[in-house]
């Protein structure tokens, strides 16, 4: 779910909310349909997570995250569902507060995951709960202010505007980790690494770059692959796979989880140390244990 999207339902769902201050007026009625926006977006939402979790992944969800979005979705729908009935049946009742609490509690929620990370998101958090009490006290008061009907959408509007955008995933954050724990190892045993150019001939992956280094006088290409997903084998291999021309060694490839380390020497105690480096990265799949290329690739 994009930030955009839910700022767009929420619009939406604000501008359903504004026409109850009109009550006695046709424009009125849709007040009582303000929830449908979230909701949808909720539903779409819930059913991908549901998709995933049943054999369709999404791209760098994990499981948990993928349950919360369904959670929330189920969440959504029944506070939006009993929200509508509410406001069609009219009178004042414990479910006319239901919405009421669901925004102050999202509110104070989001106001201690925000506390410390800046001022938008704490004014985003404290907006949403402002939104929750105003409503709750439109719905209590026999006679509210008609003020009431228009600030508090207002202020969930506000709310959703404040928010601040999320910042980008790297996709090639765990594949930097790994290149660099490779590295790391490889010189608390006392190998010297130089980053170097790579040489002519080095194949290119569409999802990610390269990184060359003279190791002991070892050549070492790095390849960080940016994984879509990690539930398939073949994410971690691309069939453009080719071992670069030799310079003096025999080619090794080792496969770790986010990364190819291709090595050319003509040492095979080094080709050993550097497989069990890479190997110990994680519980990974494809077990690249030093497969020696013939020199022609």
């Amino acid at each position: 779910m994009t930030l955009d999207a839910l700022r767009a339902a929420v619009a939406l769902s604000a501008a359903l909310a504004v026409t109850g201050a009109w009550p006695a007026s046709r424009l009125g009625r849709w007040r009582s349909y303000w929830p449908i926006p979230i909701m949808v977006l909720a539903l779409v939402v819930g059913g991908r997570d549901i998709a995933a979790l049943l054999g369709h992944p999404s791209p760098g969800i994990p499981v948990d995250s993928l349950v919360l979005g369904v959670w929330a979705a189920v969440v959504v729908t029944v506070v939006s569902v009993v929200e509508i009935g509410a406001c069609r049946r009219g009178g004042a009742d414990g479910r006319t507060l239901i919405a009421a609490a669901f925004l102050v509690a999202g509110g104070i929620a989001l106001l201690l995951q925000e506390v410390g990370s800046g001022p938008a998101g704490v004014a985003s958090g404290a907006l949403i709960l402002l939104a929750g009490v105003l409503l709750a006290t439109l719905r209590l008061l026999t006679t509210p202010a008609p003020a009431l009907r228009v600030l508090w959408p207002a202020a969930l509007l506000a709310g959703a505007l404040a928010q601040p955008p999320s910042e980008a995933a790297d996709p090639l954050a765990e594949a930097r980790q790994e290149m660099g724990i490779v590295l790391a190892g490889l010189e608390r045993t006392g190998a010297r690494v130089v980053p170097a150019e790579a040489p002519a001939g080095v194949p290119r992956f569409a999802r990610g770059p390269v990184r060359t280094f003279r190791i002991d006088g070892n050549e070492v290409q790095v390849y960080l692959i940016a994984h879509d997903d990690d539930s398939s084998p073949e994410a971690h291999l691309s069939p453009r796979l080719a071992v670069p021309p030799p310079t003096g060694g025999i080619p090794h490839l080792h496969v770790g989880p986010h990364i190819l380390v291709v090595c050319v020497t003509a040492d095979p105690r080094f080709a050993r140390q550097l497989d069990r480096i890479v190997h110990d990265l994680g519980d990974h799949r494809l077990r690249g244990s030093a497969l020696v290329m013939s020199a022609s690739g």
